[in-house]
C-alpha cells in the first residue's frame, strides 16, 4: 500500500509541472481562467490536482444541506458543448472568483466556483441545484 501511494504521488509531482506550462498568465502572474479551464476539464490528474478536497457544495440529489466530495468519490468534470440537453449560462466573473453554471434539460443546474488562490485556479465550490417543476 505504501509503494502504491508513493507511485501515485511520484505521478502527480511528475504531470504537474507539464501540464500548468501549457496555461497562459497575465501581466501580474495570474493564470488566465480560459486558459486554466480548457485544462481542468480534459486532463483528470490536473483535475484533482486543482480541486480543493474536501469540495464543499451542496448534494446532488437536491438536499438542501452542505455536502462535502471527496478525493474518492469524485468523479471527473468534463466538457460537453455538444449536447442540446445542456446549456452553458454566461460566466460570472466576481474578480478572484469565476462562478459557471450549466442548465441540464431545464430542471438542473450544476454551479461550480473557481477561485484564484497564489496566482492559480481552483475549484472551490461544487453544487448541484434541482429546479422547481414549471407549471
Amino acid at each position: 500500500m505504501r509503494y502504491l501511494l508513493f507511485f501515485y504521488l511520484l505521478t502527480l509531482i511528475a504531470c504537474t509541472s507539464s501540464e500548468t506550462s501549457n496555461i497562459q498568465v497575465d501581466d501580474a502572474g495570474n493564470e488566465d481562467f480560459q486558459s486554466f479551464r480548457q485544462t481542468y476539464y480534459t486532463d483528470s490528474l490536473f483535475q484533482l490536482q486543482r480541486t480543493e478536497f474536501p469540495l464543499s457544495g451542496r448534494d446532488p440529489n437536491g438536499e438542501q444541506e452542505r455536502f462535502y466530495w471527496e478525493m474518492d468519490n469524485w468523479r471527473q468534470l468534463k466538457l460537453s458543448d455538444d449536447n442540446p440537453q445542456i446549456k452553458r449560462l454566461p460566466l460570472l466573473n466576481l474578480e478572484g472568483l469565476m462562478v459557471e453554471r450549466i442548465l441540464l434539460q431545464d430542471r438542473f443546474i450544476i454551479e461550480t466556483k473557481f477561485s484564484l488562490i497564489d496566482g492559480k485556479w481552483y475549484l472551490t465550490e461544487y453544487s448541484g441545484i434541482q429546479m422547481p417543476p414549471q407549471r
